[in-house]
């Protein structure tokens, strides 16, 4: 029978790890870091974890996931050899030496590193850090850089990561082929120059020469490619994660796209354009640098983040959400050779072509506001679309409205532009540009300006005026070029004057009479049976009290309940109808679908605004819910990271004027909002996602159709247009 020792007090030696000579490292009458263990010695962490070496026994003793219970894994012995010699890391594993017959045991094999000489930094040590791990590890360590090379839980050295049917270890013991990859874990490059990442416990995800912080888990299931938990790519068939490393990236690729996403921290460009591969597009957890200006582009979280301040205070965003309507991850910007801005690889646009394609188009920052511009020079799109005083894409110039060189009058299928010095007409349909001759001369044109009594073309300022029109019929401040879509045009409108600046068209001296014919119908209709579905996203809501009180919001019974106990609970995952608007938290049965049981808040007061949560019938309550995944541009308390909202229908709930949140002790309450890092723990949530709930039903389509009424009502009537005509002389 295995007897176990107690620890023996050992020579404290107090020191860092800097050097090869010190084969084993104490710290406060504790060893930390060590090549060997004598029976009787123990292997200690700063977390409660520890190595036991007795007589008999190799001894790994960890708590699991928080749990209070002590986890003892019997990792070796000799029994059956007279006991335990030693336990000493050698040059090619983790060897346990036993008393009699020459007993040699190995725990652990290693794979010679390319340089020899660092072998004398290989130790045992134990490591341990939340949220980052799930347990404490036995590893060996680099400690010249901090980089695992073997785990008694073991570590992943991968080519790959993608989704697999079988968890694959080499002769090391070392995982190579799997969809997860973790804290200590590595990918080496396909490139065949020997070179890997390595997800470092202290500084996330390290490339070769940058890290990329607060990257602890990668993992590709169910067709999702999730970051620390977090769908970043959704709903994509057949991915793998490879790393490049003569590039120096991670790239996302499948059977159809070579590049789906890629992951380099940062690099710099001269400036977004589509005719550079490596500059034209943004993915998400990246930033480029912009060398020609000094700017910056982070794309994160569904938004693009920008700046011209080196200092990066003044800084723009660009909600893509906000401004598509698009909720679900968006992981890439795609600015196309063919003028159109896509986003997930082209699955969705912002912006198309509306007329040929040009050599190339540019994104720019200009004063903190996104355009398009194209090899042309035109504003093809903006973010503002007042790019002037004007929108770009406006189908009217009023008085004092700038139209200057690559402006332009949009029409829909036609527009009206200033380019090259020239005005052009464009039909978009028919892909064809003609010149608009609006004198004798081939002055270049730089702007026209439309004025109360008149419409002016400027040439540049050498020339100055090159052709104007005086109104004959004296002032109007209506006056105006815009679209005339009836003969698909542009008219300079003077109220009761037009004068066409595409067509030569002739005087009329007699008001001209229009007969309109119209048909009158009434509608009928039919009501047909369809099935519908409608999504359900889940997700569980875990406490961040650093007391051990890690419980999920749960209960254990499908029933109303006055009160809600933070406790191991058996339903713990909740529905919402939206991941990022305001929603009633429905509450999933054991197969995670919907049930009629709402989260809500009740009338029995703590103290003082504070008020018990209950669980309810869901018609019973207007309470709704939205979690903050990170900080807003809220003014007030509701602006913090990982708060849980309390919303009264589309309202903040408010108690005394004060934004309420959930929050929780022994139950949970709605408590005044406030920031969990600063201030209160017990205000914060970690949020987790699971599988979407998908409710099928059958919902009563009306079709509307509509049958002509030829005896109660008259068919046709006449309406009379004054309207007089004159011609501009165009040539």
């Amino acid at each position: 029978m295995a007897i176990i020792i107690p620890v023996l007090v050992l020579l404290i030696v107090t020191m860092s790890i800097n050097s090869p000579i010190e084969e084993n490292i104490y710290d406060d009458n504790a060893k930390y870091y060590c090549k060997n263990l004598l029976p009787g010695e123990d292997l200690l962490s700063e977390f409660g974890a520890k190595l036991r070496v007795t007589d008999y026994d190799v001894l790994f003793y960890h708590n699991d996931n928080d749990d209070d219970e002590t986890s003892v894994n019997a990792i070796e012995n000799c029994d059956y050899y007279g006991g335990i010699e030693e336990l000493r890391l050698e040059e090619d594993g983790l060897i346990l030496y036993c008393r009699n017959d020459n007993c040699v045991k190995y725990l652990a094999r290693i794979e010679a590193p390319r340089d020899l000489s660092s072998l004398e930094y290989y130790r045992l040590t134990i490591k341990y850090k939340k949220p980052e791990m799930e347990k404490p590890n036995l590893m060996i360590i680099d400690t010249k850089n901090s980089e695992a090379v073997w785990g008694y839980y073991p570590i992943r050295f991968l080519s790959s990561l993608k989704q697999v049917n079988k968890i694959k270890t080499d002769n090391y013991g070392r995982i190579y082929e799997d969809n997860t990859l973790s804290i200590f874990d590595k990918m080496r490059s396909t490139e065949g120059d020997e070179s890997y990442i390595y997800l470092s416990l202290e500084d996330g995800l390290k490339l070769k020469d940058k890290n990329v912080n607060d990257i602890y888990n990668m993992k590709i299931e169910n067709n999702n490619f999730l970051i620390n938990n977090k769908i970043v790519i959704k709903n994509k068939n057949n991915l793998e994660l490879t790393y490049n490393g003569i590039s120096n990236k991670l790239i996302m690729s499948n059977r159809t796209h070579e590049n789906i996403w890629e992951l380099y921290e940062s690099k710099k460009c001269d400036k977004i354009i589509s005719n550079n591969k490596n500059c034209n597009t943004f993915y998400t957890y990246n930033q480029i640098n912009i060398t020609n200006t000094n700017e910056i582009f982070k794309f994160e979280d569904n938004t693009l983040v920008y700046s011209k301040d080196p200092n990066n205070k003044k800084i723009n965003k660009f909600n893509i959400s906000k401004y598509t309507g698009i909720n679900e991850p968006l992981f890439s910007i795609n600015l196309n050779s063919d003028g159109s801005i896509g986003l997930n690889n082209n699955q969705y646009f912002i912006h198309k072509e509306y007329f040929v394609t040009d050599k190339y188009y540019q994104l720019k920052n200009i004063g903190g506001n996104l355009i398009l511009l194209s090899s042309t020079g035109e504003f093809k799109w903006s973010l503002n679309k007042n790019i002037s005083n004007r929108e770009y894409n406006t189908n009217i110039i009023n008085i004092d409205d700038s139209f200057s060189e690559n402006e332009m009058i949009y029409c829909g299928d036609y527009s009206v532009i200033i380019l090259g010095g020239q005005l052009l007409y464009r039909d978009h349909k028919a892909k064809t540009s003609t010149v608009i001759k609006f004198s004798r001369t081939d002055n270049y044109l730089t702007s026209i300006s439309v004025n109360a009594d008149s419409i002016v073309f400027y040439g540049e300022d050498s020339v100055g005026r090159i052709f104007e029109k005086i109104s004959p019929y004296g002032r109007n401040l209506n006056s105006a070029l815009r679209c005339e879509k009836r003969n698909r045009g542009i008219v300079w409108d003077n109220g009761d004057v037009i004068a066409h600046t595409h067509s030569t068209v002739k005087k009329l001296s007699t008001p001209s009479v229009v007969m309109e014919t119209k048909t009158t119908t009434i509608p009928y209709a039919t009501t047909t049976p369809v099935t519908k579905s409608k999504t359900y996203y889940s997700y569980s809501f875990q406490g961040t009290v650093p007391d051990g009180s890690f419980f999920y919001i749960g209960v254990n019974n499908l029933s109303t309940t006055n009160k809600i106990k933070l406790q191991s609970s058996k339903y713990k995952n909740w529905l919402f109808e939206s991941t990022s608007n305001p929603s009633k938290m429905y509450l999933a049965n054991a197969s995670n679908a919907l049930t009629d049981m709402c989260l809500s808040v009740s009338n029995q007061k703590k103290s003082d605004s504070i008020y018990y949560m209950n669980i309810v019938n869901c018609n019973n309550t207007n309470y709704k819910f939205k979690f903050n995944t990170s900080n807003t541009d809220s003014k007030d308390e509701t602006k913090y990271a990982n708060l849980l909202i309390i919303y009264n229908n589309k309202n903040v709930y408010k108690i005394n004027g004060k934004p309420m949140c959930v929050y929780y002790e022994t139950y949970l309450y709605a408590h005044p909002c406030n920031d969990p890092k600063k201030n209160d723990t017990s205000l914060g949530w970690k949020r987790t996602t699971n599988s979407n709930y998908i409710k099928k039903y059958t919902e009563n389509v009306v079709t509307t159709a509509y049958s002509v009424v030829k005896s109660k009502y008259p068919r046709t009537t006449s309406k009379t247009y004054y309207t007089t005509i004159y011609n501009i002389d165009i040539i």
